[in-house]
């Protein structure tokens, strides 16, 4: 079970956070995420448009009103069942590897209470990128970052919400790469954000997404 991450945190005085799991673990919950739109619309190419809604009801709301699913309380659905055989251990890969990326990004924006338009505008994929040698490919590493960058996000809101972020920057500042002190919200441009929030993720993942 993917629980909250805010459920692995002793306290608001914690100075750890007891979440661990693996990467796939986390294609798991992107794919119950999934299932619990496609149970509202048939159509493939809606779920990311539903999967947004999470990241801007998440920013916008407080609690249980901005968490739509318990992950493990609906069954998998993966999204392109009809890919082939012959790419199936490929498009394992890709998913474990993209949504394994996205999630503590998003989980790193959430805490730090950013806008929809800015996550979005920095980590958000409108569509497929050309990372992978075939389309189908593409489309996955597509479905799965934004799936997770949307977990993500909104298990850092409901951190934020319940006064808990003291811990999981304790928890990650071992582990970062760079020293950047209290992030300068007047001078920093959208570079160094970019930056800052891919060290907080790397950080995390270190600690708390395993093989």
């Amino acid at each position: 079970m993917l629980e909250r991450i805010s459920e692995t945190i002793s306290g608001t005085d914690a100075q750890t956070v007891g979440w661990s799991h693996s990467r796939g673990d986390i294609v798991d919950g992107v794919e119950s995420l999934f299932s619990a739109f496609k149970d509202r619309d048939e159509a493939e190419k809606k779920i990311l448009e539903d999967v947004w809604e999470l990241v801007k009801s998440a920013a916008e709301l407080a609690g249980e009103a901005a968490w739509p699913v318990e992950l493990a309380a609906v069954g998998a659905f993966f999204p392109f069942a009809a890919i082939g055989l012959g790419y199936a251990e490929a498009v394992d890969d890709i998913k474990k590897k993209e949504s394994a990326s996205g999630f503590p990004v998003g989980l790193a924006m959430g805490i730090m209470a950013e806008t929809p338009d800015n996550v979005r505008d920095y980590f958000w994929r409108d569509s497929p990128g050309s990372d992978y040698n075939f389309d189908q490919g593409n489309q996955v590493a597509q479905y799965y970052y934004d799936g997770a960058l949307a977990i993500g996000f909104a298990n850092g809101r409901d951190i934020r919400q319940k006064g808990l972020s003291p811990a999981f920057f304790a928890d990650v500042k071992s582990r970062m790469t760079d020293t950047y002190g209290d992030p300068d919200k007047d001078n920093w441009g959208r570079l160094q954000w970019i930056d800052f929030y891919i060290d907080l993720g790397v950080a995390f993942s270190k600690g708390h997404i395993t093989q």
